[in-house]
């Protein structure tokens, strides 16, 4: 599958015999190819820093405001590096260098939590009456979304194609009222370690495995974050997402694709 190549030195400074970094936001992973035995720990750290982590922040930012997480991240970098050994026609072999951020070193980079707002009226448990909007909620009780839609989904697709839009770690789907339909306070912290928060797919691929054979497909009708980040799908289909407690599930296992043109 393409990778988009996310970072790359200028050849003269870089060792011997080593290619470009690259990132595929597909798998989430940052692989090195080389003709020759190096330690690369310092490369690929180098280059998970310049990975966009939000909508305002690198990753090197998040870590400057997170003392010595760093130091943890280069340990593990060291420890969860994969290497496959090519040879080639010529002789030579081709070292292969993979790092997956997923498990160990996303668990390192998990965003604080907040408490969410869904865009649906949310329902007392027991009676399924709408629950006040000023009532405090016990941590003993579980509002339910008022049901709008009752589709039986597998995952959902942002279709996003035709936006000039940047992939981050932890994006945000947003209605054009600014008002949040998806982002790391929607998933749960094992699944967000396991996956990720969302997949990013190219234009070719719009039948996803992460997202099942029956996803909800949500167009984008914008993109909006001051790198250009963040997603903005209209309010009818805000509702339809948080308006089913499958779907809020689906995200909480994020079960979350996002399709854009490369």
């Amino acid at each position: 599958m393409k990778t988009i190549a996310f970072f790359a030195l200028v050849c003269s400074i870089l060792p011997a015999g080593l290619a470009p970094v690259e990132f595929d936001w597909t798998r989430f992973t940052v692989k090195v190819t080389t003709t020759e035995k190096t330690d690369i720990t310092d490369l690929l750290f180098n280059a998970l820093l310049t990975i966009q982590y939000d909508e305002t922040r690198t990753v090197e930012d998040y870590l400057a405001s997170h003392q010595g997480s760093d130091e943890v991240i280069i340990k593990c970098i060291t420890n969860c590096t994969s290497t496959q050994q090519n040879f080639l026609t010529d002789g030579g072999i081709e070292y292969i260098h993979q790092l997956d951020l997923t498990d160990k070193i996303m668990h390192l980079l998990l965003p604080i939590q907040h408490p969410v707002r869904f865009v649906v009226p949310m329902l007392c448990p027991c009676c399924g009456q709408k629950w006040p909007e000023n009532r405090p909620v016990q941590d003993t009780i579980e509002l339910v979304p008022q049901q709008i839609d009752k589709t039986d989904y597998t995952g959902i697709v942002f279709d996003c194609r035709g936006y000039p839009i940047k992939p981050c770690l932890f994006p945000k789907i947003v209605t054009d009222e600014d008002e949040e339909v998806y982002s790391a306070d929607f998933a749960s912290l094992s699944s967000l370690t396991e996956w990720g928060l969302a997949q990013y797919s190219n234009d070719k691929d719009l039948t996803p495995p992460r997202a099942g054979r029956k996803p909800l497909v949500v167009p984008a009708i914008g993109i909006t974050g001051a790198k250009q980040t963040n997603i903005v799908i209209s309010i009818a289909d805000a509702q339809r997402i948080h308006g089913s407690k499958e779907n809020v599930q689906l995200l909480k296992e994020c079960r979350v694709v996002i399709i854009f043109s490369q």
